[in-house]
C-alpha cells in the first residue's frame, strides 16, 4: 500500500510539471485618446493622454508593458509632466500621461495654432504604437444674445459650449444677462482651433436652441434662437395652491378676526332706528314743559 501511495504521488507530480504554465496576455495594437486636444497660451492647460493595449480589437489586460512617450512634432514646446515619458499599463492593459506647455519656452502667437504629435510605442517592440494631434492654441470670445423667434431677447437661459473635440468646455455655467443689456452672453477664452467650429447649446423652460461659431471674432455678433420658447406656467402648483380656495379661512390662533363691514340694509336699519329715538326723547321733553 505504501509503495502504491509513493507511486501517486510521483505521477501527481510529474502531471503538475507537465502542465504548461498560463499564457501571459497578449497583445498585437494599441490605441490613443485624450481628455482634450488644446492646450491655451496663457493657460496652465494639461492633457492627459490614455494608451489602451488591445488583443484582436479587445482590452488586452497585459499588465506591467513599458511604453514610451514622445513627441514628433512641437517638441521644443511641450513636454511630459514630471518629465515622466514612461507609461506602466495597469491590469487592464491601460495607463496614462499628462503633458503640458514648457513653462521655460512658449511658443510665439503668430505660430499658432501649432499642431503636436504625440507618439506612444511600446518599448522593445516598435510595431505596436500610436499617435494623436494636439494642438496648442489661442483664445477668443463668443458673444451675442439669446432670442425667441420674435427676435425677442430670454434671460436666464443655460449655456453649455462644447469645443470641435466634442469636449465641454469648462468654467460654466453660462448665463444670458438677466440685467441691461437683457438676455447678452458672453463666453470668453475658447480655444482657437482649426479642426472645427464650438456648438453652443442654450436652454431655458425645456427649450433649446444651438449654434455653431468660431472663436476670437470681437466684431461678430453670435445669436442662439430658442425655436418654439415661451415662459411656462406651474399648472400643478397653482392646482394646489387654490385647492382649498372656497374653504372658510380657519382663525390663526392668537390673532383677533377683522370685524366684517356693515352692509347698506343694516346702515339704513340703524340710522332709523336712531332717529325713532330721538324723537321719541323730544316727545317726552316736550310733554313735560307743558
Amino acid at each position: 500500500m505504501k509503495k502504491v501511495f509513493i507511486a501517486a504521488l510521483i505521477l501527481a507530480a510529474a502531471a503538475l510539471f507537465a502542465m504548461p504554465a498560463a499564457a501571459a496576455p497578449q497583445y498585437d495594437s494599441m490605441t490613443m485618446d485624450t481628455s482634450q486636444n488644446y492646450m491655451r497660451l496663457g493657460f496652465n492647460d494639461t492633457i492627459t493622454v490614455y494608451v489602451h493595449l488591445m488583443d484582436q480589437k479587445y482590452p488586452s489586460g497585459a499588465a506591467n508593458v513599458p511604453i514610451a512617450v514622445n513627441f514628433r512634432t512641437g517638441n521644443d514646446y511641450v513636454q511630459i509632466v514630471d518629465n515622466n515619458a514612461l507609461i506602466i499599463t495597469n491590469d487592464t492593459g491601460e495607463g496614462s500621461a499628462v503633458i503640458q506647455m514648457n513653462p521655460a519656452n512658449q511658443p510665439e502667437r503668430m505660430k499658432l495654432p501649432l499642431q503636436v504629435m504625440v507618439e506612444a510605442s511600446v518599448i522593445g517592440n516598435d510595431g505596436i504604437s500610436a499617435f494623436t494631434m494636439v494642438y496648442i492654441a489661442g483664445t477668443g470670445p463668443i458673444w451675442g444674445y439669446v432670442l425667441d423667434d420674435s427676435g425677442g431677447t430670454i434671460t436666464g437661459a443655460q449655456i453649455i459650449v462644447k469645443t470641435p473635440d466634442g469636449q465641454v468646455f469648462p468654467g460654466g455655467p453660462y448665463k444670458s444677462n438677466e440685467e441691461t443689456p437683457m438676455g447678452y452672453y458672453r463666453i470668453d477664452n475658447l480655444p482657437i482651433l482649426p479642426t472645427g467650429r464650438d456648438t453652443l447649446m442654450a436652454a431655458k423652460n425645456g427649450y433649446t436652441g444651438t449654434l455653431q461659431a468660431e472663436p476670437g471674432y470681437e466684431s461678430i455678433r453670435s445669436d442662439i434662437t430658442i425655436s418654439g420658447y415661451h415662459d411656462t406656467v406651474d399648472v400643478p402648483s397653482i392646482v394646489t395652491n387654490n385647492a382649498n380656495a372656497t374653504a372658510t379661512p380657519t382663525p390663526v390662533p392668537g390673532e383677533s378676526e377683522t370685524p366684517a363691514k356693515p352692509t347698506t340694509m343694516t346702515t339704513t336699519i340703524l340710522i332709523a332706528i336712531a332717529l325713532i329715538t330721538l324723537v321719541y326723547i323730544g316727545l317726552k321733553a316736550y310733554r313735560r314743559m307743558f
